[in-house]
């Protein structure tokens, strides 16, 4: 294509193709039309160089199938490495951890049993030691007992009678963060108070407005759950009841509230709110209900036409005879009065506190007695307890605690009661400051920015109640005299001030 043939002569012939001597040769072997026309396609395109023979072609798959079948080994020949080398390494460290397992358990069995050994050993050796010391040790303790009491045989967290029992309880209540501050904060209105309440007495609650009494006693009943420590009310733990338990044991623990007005439903009548508890948890019928109200009506000292009375017909102090009533429906063992005297009138006062005496003799009724009133709670108490600023500070028989207080935060209490005696004047002792608040109270004793007696100890270690006599603890590091006569005992407590 590259060159246009010459005109030559064949035979007399003229003719210009570069084939016109093969044709004149009368050769037949040339191609047929249509494979010389793809013959000319190949060479013009190029392929014709590329076109493998079938001499070719057989080699060629003849070296694929050799490649594939040489894959097809090497790649079962990687894969039976593979696999042996994967059960080997399992294998060994199957049996690595099998000898760490069985060298383990082997130890501690061992362990174990030498421990065992040696401590029988060591408790045989001591018994066998002590045996013949410990009756010269009693008589040793027996003959220099000098009449004093024990004071630790009636530590207030462990007495054999208990009724109730507090274990470190506290009661915070958290608030939100500030804005200058991220710390979370809370309010202790409760700080790890321990004491017990035996069966049958009246133990009574001092303290000053905001020192967490009344708290105290709605988690002594479950009405506040704690935030920590435990309630145990006859060895069981209230907090660990289920909700259908606590309810039924929340029949023999009742409470008597402060406000006579607002703890009854003024749409109520009086029979059916003195009736509510017996409707609650008993199986009465109308008829036997509305007897069972009629006396408890009588108990408390007030007349049968009450019944069907509505509670804005009585005064305070006949509303308070009601929640009396209520509180007493189901004959409890424990009754909660939380300052149930303090809204009402001194003369009433008297006849609800007679009152309440009197029922706890004809019920056999154990109380815990909240009040402001020091004269009253040391009247209707046999021990008392002081609180201050969600702790407890003092406990003591109650005559004890009046006559020799141990505590500077008790004895200020006590010589701020007013004299009843007009010819005698004296000047009244009165706690300097405010009570500090209980979201953010002081280091150490809690008392300290108030207290006299306070000392660089008093900033630095919080003080634990401990006995100081007979059923008398006190937290302080420097305690009140307690050798010393009333009369010249450091700022005595007359006992002719009390009422």
């Amino acid at each position: 294509m590259s060159e246009a043939p010459p005109l030559k002569d064949r035979e007399g012939r003229l003719s210009a193709c570069w084939h016109s001597d093969r044709l004149a040769a009368g050769r037949t072997d040339r191609p047929a039309p249509q494979a010389a026309e793809a013959a000319f396609q190949a060479e013009w395109s190029g392929e014709a160089r590329y076109a493998p023979s079938v001499e070719t072609a057989a080699a060629a798959g003849t070296a694929v199938a050799a490649v594939e079948t040489a894959a097809g080994t090497g790649a079962a020949a990687v894969k039976a490495a593979v696999e042996n080398a994967v059960e080997t390494a399992v294998e060994r460290v199957m049996g690595k951890a099998m000898e760490t397992a069985i060298e383990i358990a082997v130890g501690t069995a061992v362990e174990t049993t030498v421990e065992t050994a040696v401590g029988t050993a060591v408790e045989t050796a001591v018994e066998a030691a002590s045996a013949p010391a410990l009756p010269a040790a009693r008589d040793a303790i027996a003959s220099a007992d000098d009449g004093e009491p024990d004071a630790f045989a009636d530590m207030p967290d462990s007495p054999e009678d208990a009724l109730i029992e507090l274990r470190s309880v506290s009661k915070h209540y958290p608030f939100g963060r500030s804005l200058f501050s991220f710390a979370a904060k809370a309010v202790q209105a409760v700080d790890d108070v321990s004491f017990t309440i035996r069966k049958g007495e009246t133990f009574g609650l001092v303290g000053e407005s905001g020192s967490g009494k009344s708290t105290l006693g709605r988690v002594l009943l479950q009405l506040e759950k704690p935030t920590s420590g435990s309630v145990l009310f006859e060895g069981r733990e209230l907090g660990a009841l289920s909700p259908s338990r606590l309810r039924e044991e929340r029949k023999h623990m009742q409470m008597i509230f402060q406000d006579p007005y607002g703890s009854v439903d003024p749409r109520w009548k009086v029979g059916d709110i003195i009736g509510e508890p017996l409707a609650v948890h008993g199986r009465l019928s109308a008829a036997e209900k509305r007897e069972t109200v009629l006396e408890l009506l009588e108990l408390v000292g007030l007349s049968a036409s009450a019944y069907d009375r509505f509670p804005h017909e009585f005064s305070g102090g006949q509303r308070q005879r009601i929640g009396i009533a209520r509180a007493i429906a189901l004959r409890p063992k424990f009754l909660l009065a939380d300052e149930a005297v303090s809204a009402l009138d001194v003369s009433v006062q008297a006849q609800i506190v007679n009152l309440l005496q009197d029922l706890r003799q004809r019920l056999n009724l154990t109380t815990m007695f909240i009040g402001h009133g020091l004269n009253i709670v040391r009247y209707v108490s046999d021990r008392i307890g002081v609180m201050y600023l969600g702790k407890l500070v003092e406990i003591a028989p109650s005559e004890q605690l009046f006559r020799r207080p141990a505590h500077h935060y008790t004895r200020a209490l006590i010589a701020s009661i007013p004299v009843p005696v007009p010819q005698r004047h004296r000047e009244l002792a009165v706690l300097q400051g405010e009570i500090p608040s209980p979201a953010n109270p002081p280091s150490g004793c809690r008392f300290r920015t108030r207290c006299p007696a306070a000392t660089a100890r008093c900033a630095s270690e919080q003080p634990e109640l401990r006995p100081i006599d007979q059923g008398h603890f006190v937290a302080c590091h420097d305690p009140l005299d307690r050798g010393l006569p009333i009369e010249i005992g450091r700022r005595p407590v007359s006992a002719d001030w009390r009422i």
